[in-house]
C-alpha cells in the first residue's frame, strides 16, 4: 500500500531571553535557559542554568543545590552556563534544583525548578546504530552539496529521534506531538523529548511520513523549503535521528552565528526541475496552485538572535529572461524569520542554467546581496 507523503511542520525550540534580568546599582545580569525541567530517561542528566553579567560586570560567585545539597557545579565563561553532571546515575524520583549567582558581589539572581528521573532511565546512552549512521550520512550528502561541513552524529539527538519514530509507528501517528497515555510516550513536544535524553540546547526537529526508503525520506525533508533551513545551518554542528515504518525524525542543533547560505548552492548542478508541495504548513498557502511548481530556491541569513531580513527583492532569470516566481519573505510569511523562499510558478527546464539575484537588509541595517547560478538536471 502506498501512503501519502507528509512532511510535518518544522519547529524551532529556541528558548528566548527570559524576563529575569535584574538591576542593582551598576550591576546587570541576564538569564536564559535552564533544565532539565521534565522527565528524563538518562540517569546522569546535565543540570544547567545559562546566566551572565552585562559587559563590564562579572559573575563573582555561584552555587547550585540539588535536593538541598550543594553540588560541585562549574561556571563556563564561554557558554555563560552554570553546569553540573552527576558522577553516578541518579536513583528514580524527583529532584529539586536551586541556583543562585552574584554579579559584582552586589546583585543576587536565583532560579528554582525540578525534574524527574524515570524508573526506566538508562545509566549510559545507547550509541547510534548502523542504520542511524547511514541516515546521517544521507543528511550530510546534502550538506556537502552546499559546501558545508558534515553534521556530527550525537547520541542524545539520535536517541530522541529514535524514540519519536518508535512512538509514531506504535501509534500509527504523524507529526511532532505525542499524547500522554499512548504507547511509547516520552514527551509531548520536541523540547521535552530532547531534555529526556540530556540535550538542553536550542534545536530544530523535522519529521516526514510516507516514503518507503531512507533516501526518499531525507530527500522529501530537504526539498521542502521550511524543513531545509536546519540543513543549511553554517558551522560544525551535531544532529541525529532515525527512520522506520515510513517515518523519519531528524533532530538538529540550532546555530547562533551570523552567515548567509543559499540553496541551491552557487554552481550546483543536477537540481530537480519541479517540486510537488507536500509540506505542512504550505509555503504556497493562499495561492491557487495545482500540480507541480519549480524547485524551491532559498537564502538564509543566520544571525545570533534569529532577527528577520527586511526589504527583500529576489529574481530568477534564464538567459536574461525573468522567470515568474512566488516570493515568501519574513514580511509576508509568518513561518519565516531570517530566510526567503523563491518558488518558480512552473517547473524549470531541464539541463538549464538559472541565475538568482537577492537583495535585503539584515537586523544591523546592512545590505545582504547575493547573485548566484545553478543548473537543473535532466528532469
Amino acid at each position: 500500500m502506498r501512503f501519502a507523503r507528509f512532511v510535518g511542520v518544522l519547529l524551532a525550540w529556541g528558548s528566548s531571553l527570559l524576563a529575569a534580568s535584574a538591576y542593582a546599582r551598576d550591576a546587570v545580569g541576564f538569564s536564559r535557559g535552564y533544565g532539565p525541567r521534565s522527565r528524563v530517561l538518562y540517569a546522569r542528566p546535565t543540570v544547567e542554568w545559562q546566566v551572565w553579567a552585562q559587559e563590564g560586570s562579572h559573575i563573582t560567585s555561584y552555587r547550585m543545590r540539588v535536593n538541598g545539597a550543594v553540588v560541585p557545579a562549574r561556571y563556563d565563561e564561554q557558554t555563560k552556563t552554570m553546569r553540573y553532571t552527576p558522577p553516578a546515575p541518579l536513583s528514580p524520583g524527583s529532584y529539586d534544583v536551586k541556583c543562585d549567582v552574584e554579579v559584582d558581589g552586589i546583585l543576587r539572581m536565583d532560579r528554582h525548578w525540578s525534574f524527574d528521573v524515570h524508573s526506566d532511565a538508562v545509566p549510559e546512552l545507547q550509541q547510534p546504530s548502523e542504520a542511524q549512521l547511514a541516515l546521517m550520512a544521507e543528511v550530510n550528502r546534502y550538506r556537502r552539496d552546499l559546501g558545508l561541513p558534515d553534521f556530527k552524529i550525537d547520541a542524545r539527538l539520535a536517541s530522541a529521534g529514535a524514540g519519536h519514530v518508535k512512538y509514531l509507528v506504535l501509534n500509527n501517528r504523524n507529526g511532532h506531538q505525542e499524547l500522554i497515555g499512548d504507547r511509547g510516550f516520552f514527551g509531548q513536544i520536541p523540547q521535552e523529548r530532547l531534555e529526556a535524553y540530556d540535550f538542553l540546547g536550542d534545536s530544530w526537529e523535522c519529521v516526514a511520513y510516507g516514503d518507503d526508503s531512507m533516501h526518499d525520506a531525507v530527500r522529501s525533508v530537504f526539498d521542502a523549503p521550511y524543513h531545509r533551513i536546519p540543513f543549511m545551518q553554517p558551522g560544525e554542528l551535531i544532529a541525529g535521528g532515525d527512520f522506520g515504518g515510513k517515518r523519519v525524525a531528524l533532530e538538529f542543533e540550532m546555530v547562533h552565528t551570523r552567515q548567509t547560505v543559499v540553496s541551491p548552492a552557487d554552481g550546483q548542478t543536477g537540481i530537480p526541475c519541479s517540486w510537488r508541495n507536500s509540506e505542512h504548513p504550505s509555503p504556497l498557502v493562499g495561492r491557487e496552485v495545482y500540480g507541480a511548481v519549480g524547485y524551491p530556491i532559498m537564502l538564509c541569513h543566520f544571525n545570533p538572535n534569529d532577527k528577520p531580513i527586511k526589504e527583500v527583492t529576489a529574481t530568477l532569470t534564464m538567459n536574461g529572461e525573468s522567470i515568474p516566481c512566488y516570493l515568501n519573505t519574513p514580511e509576508t510569511d509568518s513561518n519565516l524569520k531570517f530566510a526567503l523562499i523563491l518558488i518558480p510558478e512552473k517547473p524549470l527546464s531541464p539541463m538549464t542554467k538559472y541565475t538568482v539575484d537577492v537583495q535585503a537588509k539584515n537586523d544591523l541595517g546592512q545590505q545582504v546581496r547575493r547573485r548566484w547560478s545553478f543548473t537543473t538536471g535532466p528532469s
